[in-house]
């Protein structure tokens, strides 16, 4: 089966929620409150997609995150690779080597795995977080 992380699920609601209303300012506690999920994972995640540029924060009473691009601007590999570093669907996309792999140099499914890779990193390019809302 392949998944996204569910740090990657929290960041893609968030970055839905700050979408839907790109003026507001939201903390991560609003956030966690709102969606039920684990604070504390939700603010490690806000705090990774500031981190890249994808959100900026203003503390202060007021204070919070907010969009820092336009959601069409945000693509889902982009916060794929921001939270999890990318998608690896086998070890070896991962650059895992012969050394982590018993079946490395004579794997028959290497390279077309590595093609269907790219074109799943090519269809989440296309996929912007606009088109969440």
């Amino acid at each position: 089966m392949i998944k996204i992380s569910k740090k990657v699920e929290y960041a893609l609601i968030a970055l839905k929620l700050f979408a839907e209303k790109p003026n507001e300012v939201f903390t991560s506690k609003q956030i966690s409150d709102k969606y039920n999920v684990p604070y504390e994972l939700l603010s490690k995640v806000l705090q990774k997609l500031k981190k890249c540029g994808l959100l900026s924060s203003s503390l202060g009473m007021n204070g919070g995150y907010k969009l820092d691009k336009d959601p069409d601007q945000i693509t889902i590999q982009q916060v794929i690779s921001a939270i999890d570093g990318g998608i690896s669907l086998t070890e070896c996309q991962q650059g895992k080597t012969k050394d982590n792999c018993i079946i490395f140099d004579n794997c028959s499914i290497k390279d077309p795995m590595h093609k269907i890779q790219n074109e799943l990193q090519n269809f989440f390019n296309k996929k912007k977080v606009s088109d969440l809302v």
